[in-house]
């Protein structure tokens, strides 16, 4: 039974090194996937190359070599493993923050510190990755040997087991999987939650907000408030009513309807009637203003990103759900097994062979993804792998896509 798995464990190291270094290449060399985003994945793709250089050959090797040529590698491969799947994590969790405020605010999103300093959360993620694995591992891994070798007189170093001590898996597993797990579940809970009122805003043309959400939301546009003067005719003492364009700051927060002007969809018919016969006031109202900003925002760089970044929060959030797919088993066998000491018999040490190597196949599977489903990723993929022609055929193809009809 183990032999047919080092195959697949073969087969898994070599996709999981040609697809994570095409990923890489691919954000390297395409100027379109030069932004926050695609960097995050880039420190994803390290995380998994990672995995596929050191994790999986050193898995190999201990499977096939019983005892272990030098105890080291073991050290390194338990710091590889913990530590590549916590980089890993984090990147995702950075990801989901980077996703949360692309959709929620895209008009502040390229003025924030996750967009505007890609460089340094990425540091900030080895840095912790690197402080959680390395004591951890040798604190708490020599404390595993120890116990055991007090309570039995076998050699321990027989095999290259991983740590058993509960303390250890109660550490790791919370601060490499369970706490930013639930970070990135909710983040993307609250973006799942917006993105749907904002695709059930553009489907009815319409929007019901209030002031106080619109001035977070567009920073950009002004506040303005309305005041009357009076102005003395010679013939007559009749009052006339002027509007002004005074910026403000007020905290009332006042119910407003945005209409969102869409060439595809139809007025609502849940809106009220427009009527002819408006003052002067109401046509210079807030809610117009704030329209007429928007119309003019709609031609500018950051209005045409908005559909690209729901896609692409879409297809990291499948890139999310593969990874818990993957890493979860394993970890709720090593909590039930290692904290709560339930005993599997015969059982315990091919499922747990079993959902390690699962996680293993997690580092393979993003290229998959990425190919499947994100248009630039494969377009970048075939620049790289495609002969030129059939490239510039494509892309003369997407491109008359992409004209209006």
């Amino acid at each position: 039974m183990i032999l047919p798995g080092i195959w697949l464990l073969f087969f898994v190291c070599f996709l999981t090194l040609l697809g994570n270094v095409l990923v890489i290449l691919a954000v390297y060399r395409e100027a379109t996937l030069h932004s926050a985003t695609y960097y995050y994945i880039v420190s994803l793709a390290v995380a998994d190359l990672c995995v596929g250089v050191i994790v999986i050959p050193l898995a190999i090797c201990f499977e096939l070599l019983t005892p272990p040529p030098f105890h080291f590698l073991c050290h390194l491969w338990h710091i590889s493993d913990v530590g590549a799947s916590t980089a890993s994590i984090l990147a995702l969790c950075v990801i989901a923050l980077d996703r949360y405020i692309a959709i929620t605010s895209p008009i502040r999103y390229p003025r924030s510190f996750i967009a505007r300093h890609s460089s340094i959360v990425i540091a900030i993620i080895w840095f912790c990755s690197a402080i959680i694995a390395g004591p951890t591992v040798m604190v708490l891994g020599n404390r595993t040997n120890s116990l055991v070798s007090n309570i039995s007189n076998v050699t321990t170093y027989d095999r290259c087991e991983f740590p058993s001590d509960p303390l250890f898996i109660i550490v790791s597993s919370s601060v490499s999987f369970y706490i930013p797990l639930l970070i990135m579940v909710f983040v993307y809970g609250r973006i799942l939650v917006f993105a749907r009122r904002q695709m059930i805003a553009f489907r009815q043309g319409f929007k019901r907000t209030t002031s106080g959400e619109t001035y977070q939301l567009s920073p950009l546009v002004s506040r303005f408030f309305f005041r009357s003067t009076k102005r003395r005719n010679p013939p007559s003492t009749t009052t006339t009513t002027t509007v002004e364009n005074i910026p403000t700051v007020t905290n009332t927060p006042e119910t407003i309807t945005l209409r969102i002007h869409r060439g595809k969809y139809s007025r609502s018919p849940s809106l009220p009637p427009v009527t002819q016969e408006r003052s002067l006031l109401d046509h210079v109202s807030f809610p117009v203003l704030f329209v007429r900003r928007l119309h003019n925002l709609r031609r500018t760089q950051t209005w045409s990103r908005f559909s690209r970044e729901h896609k692409a929060t879409k297809v990291l959030g499948i890139v999310m759900g593969v990874f818990i797919a993957c890493w979860l088993p394993f970890f709720v066998f090593l909590v039930l097994t290692g904290v709560f000491r339930l005993n599997f018999e015969h059982s315990k040490e091919q499922l747990f062979r079993l959902f390690t190597w699962l996680g293993y196949t997690n580092s393979a599977l993003n290229f998959l993804v990425y190919a499947l489903t994100s248009r630039e990723f494969r377009l970048a993929f075939m620049k790289l792998l495609c002969p030129r022609r059939y490239v510039q055929r494509v892309l003369k193809q997407h491109a008359r896509k992409q004209q209006p009809q």
